[in-house]
């Protein structure tokens, strides 16, 4: 039986009229369903995290956090996704020891790094286990070619007796963020948590094995969040080689999100926390990081209950040191934000009150123009009056109304519960050798999907062949 999707296209203007097209999934579908990986479970589309060197583009789907494998498929190119998993499960039962579980992430993250070989590869780090080549115990990263690598983590996250992870026998929730900028060649980093233990750790680029975690501390005698970790983000500061970081670790429930920053200070000190903002309780409840304008700063964007903000990493960059534990919006820096936006609607969509707007978050160039459009999860979105069926809400953030609504993802096909938008990525995919553009990868684990939406509206009209010819 043939499964029909829509692709529901809207200029980027409000103005503009709407476009509805039907393709049928077989031959030109501008949606593509990844087949489930029979490893991931507890939700097919939990977790998803992508990347590309530029020549492979690569996505990671995970399951249930801490009790399922991960899986990678391969998002090709010239909109020619694969939709089987690639060889070779992350966490399966055949790359752990017995003595050490292989827990996956909540969140994980893709880095390049030096492989087994001693080659610059496409790697995630995934979680915690035990490396297969008996290197040992730590967050375990995985290359492309097969290898692992365990990065040491932050004191006290093991136990010095068994090198295990302290879970206490039940799953603690581990976040793992990375830069989202940049190509094989540079040099990248990691921030990883545990809002369990309130513990946060930074990686220093470029990550290697023999790398030393620094842990995020906060400034004076400032006490710890009861939810510190349970978010985290870096973005790089100005140009590629630059070593700056700034390094974001959310507190959601008291509303507050912590930032440090890298580079060794006038004291020595490898990490300075530079200060906090504070506002309503859920503010924090997700981050993403990437270049939503044309500078060459990396820009922070913050979800709370029913709000999003884009804040612009040139601004936090002129943030001073944090001597205090005050946090607030009141002393923002000039044009420190770039846009703010709210859930909104269209056609087959409803249910903004439900919407669970900022569920999960990303940023990707999706008409390949150098800057970044927003993308906002919304699992609880009705669709056709599916209830929790959801979307994906995407906001160029630019021109007279930076808060505009500019295109809405979905399938046309959609199920209740589906709950489209759980997660998100933006994966860049080449498309001839001077052009390149990213593809929005979207997981409903309610009913165990994961979508590659290929098309945008944004797309210049010179770019809507193939799959997203109307």
């Amino acid at each position: 039986m043939k499964r029909l999707f829509f692709l529901v296209a809207t200029a980027a203007t409000l103005g503009a009229s709407c476009d509805w097209r039907e393709f049928d999934l077989e031959d030109t579908a501008p949606v593509v369903l990844l087949n489930p990986s029979q490893g991931v479970r507890g939700g097919f589309g939990r977790s998803v995290v992508g990347t590309s060197d530029g020549t492979r583009s690569m996505v990671l789907v995970g399951g249930a956090p801490g009790g399922s494998e991960a899986a990678v498929y391969s998002i090709g190119k010239e909109q020619s996704p694969s939709a089987d998993a690639s060889p070779g499960a992350y966490c399966s039962p055949t790359n752990r020891a017995s003595v050490d579980p292989c827990v996956t992430a909540d969140r994980s993250a893709a880095i390049p790094m030096d492989n087994a070989s001693r080659q610059r590869d496409i790697c995630f780090a995934y979680g915690w286990g035990t490396a297969k080549n008996g290197q040992g115990a730590g967050l375990i990263v995985r290359c492309q070619d097969s290898s692992d690598i365990p990065l040491r983590v932050a004191d006290g996250v093991v136990k010095a007796r068994d090198r295990r992870f302290n879970m206490n026998g039940e799953h603690q929730p581990l976040f793992i963020a990375g830069e989202t900028v940049g190509d094989l060649a540079e040099a990248y980093s990691l921030v990883a948590a545990l809002p369990k233990q309130q513990t946060a750790w930074y990686y220093p680029p470029p990550v290697r094995l023999s790398t030393v975690p620094v842990p995020l501390q906060l400034p004076g005698d400032a006490k710890r969040p009861t939810s510190f970790g349970s978010q985290v983000a870096v973005l790089r500061l100005g140009k590629p080689d630059t070593s700056a970081r700034l390094m974001a670790v959310a507190a959601p429930v008291e509303g507050q999100v912590w930032f440090f920053r890298s580079g060794a200070d006038a004291a020595g000190r490898d990490v300075t926390p530079v200060g906090c903002f504070g506002s309503r309780q859920g503010f924090g409840r997700t981050l993403a990081t990437g270049r939503v304008n044309a500078d060459e700063f990396d820009d922070l964007v913050i979800a709370e209950n029913g709000v999003v903000t884009v804040f612009s990493g040139a601004a936090l960059d002129q943030l001073p040191e944090a001597f205090t534990a005050e946090c607030s919006l009141s002393g923002l820096p000039s044009n420190a934000v770039i846009a703010s936006f709210t859930c909104g609607s269209r056609l087959a969509l409803s249910g903004c009150e439900e919407s669970e707007f900022g569920a999960s978050l990303a940023v990707g160039d999706l008409d390949g123009d150098g800057d970044g459009e927003v993308l906002v999860g919304a699992p609880g979105m009705k669709v056709f009056g599916e209830s929790e069926a959801g979307s994906v809400l995407v906001y160029d953030a630019e021109g007279n109304a930076p808060h505009a609504l500019t295109d809405v993802l979905y399938i046309s096909s959609a199920e209740a519960r589906d709950r489209l938008g759980h997660s998100v990525t933006a994966v860049r995919q080449k498309k001839s050798q001077k052009e390149s553009r990213d593809v929005v990868v979207a997981g409903a684990p309610g009913n165990g999907k994961t979508a590659v939406f290929l098309c945008s509206a944004l797309l210049p009209e010179k770019a809507l062949v193939g799959r997203c010819a109307p």
